[in-house]
């Protein structure tokens, strides 16, 4: 019998069967675990929550399940003991085909009805950010293929082992080797975990789609050639594996088949795009120190270098967000002291075609030395002089050799970008801004994105219908910028022009939070108290919502930013940060003052971070909105609350019992330590300081802070600059010892 009649008789057989029938009903509950069991895409976002992780939970035990069924359904002659009956009816290799055939039929078609079964209640859960060909891009990329793969996988392994428990027992292996062990260093390993990177509710997951499609279909070329392989094992006219293989080699299309996609595989393992090709990652963090708000400093020593002053830059941007890509032109005018190699920095996946001095060429080397994050060097050999060096390169963004940290940072998709420094165009390491030193940026994108740049407000200059060209300008000769469906809203009466740039699905979400007066009672309170931020007219300050891929905030000239996790459901409702959605935003915002204007850090402390300063003036703020009534039981109960639990907690008061509990409860008692010593502990601190020496002398306090910065270790305000400001000691603010970090 062929195949093609065999194929609908072996599905119908599949079907009724009881183990078939199993496996699809429990492949079809496993997303439920998702949503609070296994969450391999983390909590940041709703996103993660309502989207990625019962999907991703899903593909898990579905390739679990699969595998199980695959195994048991090849070995059903065998096991019953009708194999040569049913050899004498029909050719073993045309049943063994139409068998995984009628499998990954079975696969394909449970993988779509659970795609089909949770898009009602996901579209639920996330309400007017749910976009249908998200939610089926990421079916289709991540759930879809692992029932297949394992099919496949099971499938080859039975023809080699012909026994069910060894067989899943060695995919099991292989699945857990996958997520623990081979993930580390390559996104190919990424299955499931997906890392440090979280998933966009708004902005897009263009880039995890693409690296994760692309290992995708990696491991589908590799299945089927083992697959493939393992068919030639196929036992005929009664012999076993070895010697039927020997007489299966005369179907050379079988091994033929294999060696391409084998090699297709290889080919993909080697060159793909989406991670750096050259050394592996160096990344030093003794330097690191948290500074709360999601952000962390790094301190070192500078070494001295030859200064190389530029007077300009212009830059020319034209972006291929289907292709992630982008090519520049770069043109500095500076001024070269002596003839020599000077340094470019660069990002890794930056290719450059030409460095030329007035027009000419001169040769460059990149030492594809990936280091620190996402950053290499190329060395171009310069002459003295008031030279014009124009820079031509290719950008697309890429992980860095080595790295076990899939951090998107910078990104060039369809629904956003966001690139800034040497990620957006190449730059001298020794540069230094000439007085005068100004940039023109000329920027092509996508006619439906909206430019957010550093420096003075882009300018759309024209818009064909397909693409429109903007002008961006500004001092220095380095520019930032994001792009996406951003809504630029002002914050009205100010001291100085403030805007909050965000993603056009949180506009109605937004519109319900009064958010406008909200953000201006911040900024006009803040700016009261602790003083303005150096903003004008032509110079505003730009807070911009950024992708839930860029984890925490930061700041580039004018621009402040912060990712989607500070506006998720999950984040707005943490009675930590404030009692509504909006104390929230206006707590993140609050940062523009303690974590970016002044950076607050101590190595020696690890709970006093910006947050404690951020927390406490969340409070006064509310107090002054609300009530003091409404600001004591939202901010300082909650605080008090949280800060007694973790004192109580048996393990703090015990902590020679500390080294009996799993490494799993002692991470989780770490990070409850951890939140109650920086939501609670330094804030309740702060205010301690207030009824020690009075409100008004602490108000003064913080101003000096704020307009002098620190004085033991500038620019970071460390708590002995705290306690210096308020005239304390350390003591006179201690909460009956507190709690040490586990």
């Amino acid at each position: 019998m062929s195949l093609v009649k065999l194929w609908p008789v072996e599905f119908a057989r599949l079907s009724h069967a009881p183990l078939t029938r199993a496996a699809v009903f429990l492949s079809l509950l496993c997303p439920l675990l998702g949503y609070t069991f296994f969450t391999p895409a983390g909590e940041a976002t709703d996103a993660a929550l309502y989207l990625a992780n019962p999907l991703l939970t899903g593909s898990l035990g579905m390739a679990f399940l699969f595998a199980a069924l695959t195994l048991s359904a090849c070995g059903r002659e065998r096991k019953s003991g009708i194999e040569p009956l049913v050899a004498g009816i029909a050719s073993p290799f045309s049943l063994y085909f139409a068998k995984v055939a009628s499998l990954l039929t079975a696969a394909v078609l449970t993988a779509v009805a659970a795609t089909i079964l949770y898009l009602p209640s996901t579209a639920l859960l996330l309400g007017g950010r749910f976009q249908i060909a998200e939610y089926l891009t990421f079916a289709g990329v991540f759930l879809l293929p692992m029932p297949v793969i394992a099919v496949l996988f099971g499938a080859g392994l039975y023809q080699l082992l012909r026994r069910f428990d060894l067989g899943f027992l060695l995919f099991a292996a292989f699945m857990i080797l996958m997520v623990v062990f081979w993930s580390r260093g390559s996104y190919l390993g990424l299955w499931m975990d997906l890392g440090s990177t979280g998933v966009s509710d708004t902005l897009g997951n263009a880039s995890i789609y693409r690296m994760a499609g692309y290992g995708r279909i990696l491991w589908l070329l590799l299945a089927a050639a083992f697959w493939a392989l393992s068919a030639l094992f196929t036992r005929v006219y009664g012999k076993n594996g070895w010697r039927s293989l020997l007489l299966n080699l005369r179907r050379a299309y079988l091994p033929l088949a294999a060696g391409i996609m084998a090699g297709a595989g290889a080919v993909m393992a080697v060159f793909q795009p989406y991670m750096d090709h050259e050394q592996p990652l160096s990344l030093d963090e003794s330097g690191a120190i948290s500074t709360g708000g999601g952000m962390s400093v790094y301190v070192g020593e500078e070494a001295e270098t030859v200064s190389l002053p530029v007077s300009s830059a212009e830059l020319d941007l034209d972006f291929d967000t289907g292709a992630g890509t982008l090519r520049g032109t770069v043109r500095y005018r500076m001024t070269v002291p002596e003839a020599g190699s000077y340094t470019l920095e660069v990002a890794t996946g930056c290719e450059v075609e030409s460095v030329t001095v007035g027009g000419e060429p001169v040769p460059f080397t990149d030492l594809k030395n990936d280091y620190f994050v996402l950053m290499k060097d190329i060395v171009a050999q310069l002459p003295a002089g008031e030279l014009e060096v124009e820079i031509a390169y290719r950008y697309h963004p890429q992980v860095a050799a080595g790295s076990e940290i899939l951090s998107l940072y910078h990104e060039i998709t369809p629904e956003y970008i966001c690139l800034g420094g040497a990620s957006l165009a190449p730059r001298f390491t020794d540069a230094a801004e000439a007085e005068g030193c100004r940039y023109t940026a000329e920027v092509s994108l996508p006619a439906d994105m909206e430019l957010i740049s550093s420096g003075e407000t882009a300018e759309k200059l024209e818009d064909d219908g397909d693409t429109a060209h903007w002008l961006a300008e500004g001092e220095g000769y380095s520019v930032s910028l994001f792009a996406g469906d951003y809504v630029r809203m002002q914050i009205p009466d100010t001291g100085f022009p403030v805007y909050f740039c965000y993603s056009r699905a949180y506009e109605e979400e937004f519109a319900g939070m009064d958010l406008k007066n909200l953000l201006s009672a911040v900024v006009n309170y803040c700016t009261a108290q602790y003083g303005a931020l150096p903003y004008t007219e032509d110079y505003p300050l730009l807070i911009v919502m950024t992708s839930a891929h860029m984890m925490g905030g930061g700041a580039s000239g004018n621009l402040s930013y912060m990712g989607e996790t500070f506006f998720t459901s999950g984040n707005l409702q943490n009675p930590d940060k404030g009692a509504t959605a909006a104390e929230v935003i206006a707590h993140e915002i609050i940062h523009q003052w303690w974590g970016i204007g002044q950076v607050v850090a101590d190595p020696e402390n690890s709970d006093w971070s910006s947050e404690a300063l951020t927390c406490y003036a969340t409070y006064r703020l509310m107090e002054t909105l609300y009530g003091e009534e409404y600001a004591k039981k939202n901010y300082v109960e909650v605080w008090e609350a949280k800060y007694s639990q973790m004192r109580e907690n048996f393990y703090i008061r015990n902590p020679q019992y500390l080294e009996m509990l799993p490494e799993t409860q002692r991470a989780s008692l770490d990070a409850m330590v951890f939140d109650a010593n920086t939501y609670a502990k330094g804030p309740l601190q702060v205010l301690k300081a207030e009824e020690r020496i009075g409100r008004e002398a602490l108000d003064e306090a913080l101003r000096k802070l704020f307009t002098g910065g620190g004085t033991e270790m500038p620019p970071y305000i460390t708590w002995q600059d705290f306690l210096d400001a308020c005239g304390l000691t350390e003591a006179d603010l201690s909460l009956e010892g507190g709690a040490q970090n586990g």
